[in-house]
């Protein structure tokens, strides 16, 4: 008896070993594919865990004093309805590439090695996505929000918009975010608290719009498609604003994270030119326009493509040296007589007569009362050669 009962104790031990260990694997597997299935919407649990001491937390160990926004910050917004005369500048996904942008925004004589703002009559316009796989997102948002103050001073006007990357990040997740980004917050706790509501680049990307118009062009991070369109661009970015004051990270069918929304679309970019040209010239017949801008979509021939009979522009060309390292800016002139070439002289470096520095002809239309359109390539030789601009550990040290 004592026998037949020690075995049957054995044999319950036996299977209950046997289906904890069966159930731990398919748990496993789950976990697995669960992971696989949500990594684009992970969140950064930790960031969680300390949201009611961030401000606290960030404050009193936040080694970024510079990084603290100037209290008229938080009055400023980003117009969306744009009449310019000047030069309008377009700048793609940017991902990090601090030395790429300095040294386009030098030869399109936006700056001086200063980093100061020095063109007349220009607008600046930035697509979106700086952050992520890169490094130095947080000295870029830091630059474009000191450009932004400069410019009106002499006439110009910078404006950037938001990218999916951005709103990842306000999120917490952070998969594509490197350790050297991290170190240049000081550490995650301070990134952490940068990225909230308190914090220098939370504070900076609630003033960022969803879309805007320039005369005739509209301008957004991945595209869109007409049922956005017909909100509006008001009500588009007026959701946009509420979305960013609210908790919006939980609401994965809002219109920062619909698939065919404003921040994520590829159907324009990607799909078979014909439909995608049918959507572009829908998109642009409700809004009223001739241009849609586009970054968020990587052009693998590294340049700034037109396409649906010059209707849309697409301006991803892998300008990181994560990705490429092809940066390139789109310039459109709506009026010649006002576009004055001294910006080139401002720098003592004229670059149209440099090879390979040039600005190449993308398209010119030959109607002086229509857009000039160009792009300036800018290649890795002279990122490698900065003898005319700050030294990288003085632009380092300054943002």
């Amino acid at each position: 008896m004592r026998k037949s009962l020690g075995q049957t104790l054995f044999s319950v031990l036996l299977f209950l070993c046997f289906y904890l260990g069966i159930l731990k694997f398919v748990n496993s597997e789950v976990l697995d594919e669960t992971l696989k299935r949500d990594k684009t919407f992970e969140k950064d649990n930790s960031q969680r865990k300390d949201t009611q001491n961030l401000e606290k937390i960030g404050k009193e160990t936040s080694q970024l004093s510079q990084s603290v926004l100037k209290e008229e910050l938080d009055s400023f917004s980003n117009d969306i309805e744009i009449n310019w005369k000047g030069r309008v500048l377009v700048i793609g996904d940017i991902h990090g590439d601090l030395k790429s942008l300095i040294t386009s925004l030098f030869l399109s004589g936006v700056i001086n090695n200063n980093l100061d703002w020095i063109a007349k009559n220009t607008l600046l316009i930035q697509l979106g996505d700086v952050v992520d796989r890169g490094s130095h997102a947080l000295q870029i948002y830091k630059l474009f929000n000191k450009l932004r103050s400069q410019a009106p001073s002499l006439g110009g006007k910078f404006v950037g918009l938001l990218g999916n990357h951005e709103i990842m990040n306000l999120c917490g997740q952070l998969h594509y975010v490197t350790d050297e980004d991290i170190k240049t917050y000081g550490g995650r706790t301070n990134r952490i608290f940068e990225w909230s509501k308190e914090g220098f680049v939370g504070k900076y990307l609630r003033t960022m719009k969803l879309a805007i118009r320039v005369n005739d062009s509209l301008y957004v991070h991945a595209g869109l498609l007409p049922k956005y369109a017909k909100l509006g661009l008001d009500r588009l970015n007026k959701l946009s604003d509420d979305l960013l004051e609210g908790d919006f990270c939980d609401f994965y069918s809002s219109l920062f994270f619909v698939e065919d929304g404003p921040l994520w679309t590829r159907d324009i970019s990607l799909g078979e030119e014909r439909k995608a040209c049918k959507l572009v010239d829908e998109t642009l017949q409700i809004l009223g326009l001739n241009r849609m801008v586009v970054g968020h979509t990587i052009q693998h021939d590294n340049r700034i493509n037109i396409k649906c009979n010059n209707r849309l522009v697409l301006a991803d060309t892998g300008f990181s040296e994560a990705i490429y390292g092809k940066p390139c800016i789109l310039e459109i002139l709506y009026n010649r007589d006002q576009h004055n070439a001294s910006y080139e002289k401002e720098n003592d470096f004229d670059f149209k007569s440099f090879h390979p520095y040039s600005m190449n002809e993308l398209q010119i239309k030959s109607n002086y009362s229509k857009p000039n359109v160009k792009y300036i390539q800018v290649t890795s030789l002279l990122l490698n050669d900065r003898s005319s601009i700050s030294n990288e550990t003085s632009i380092m040290d300054e943002l």
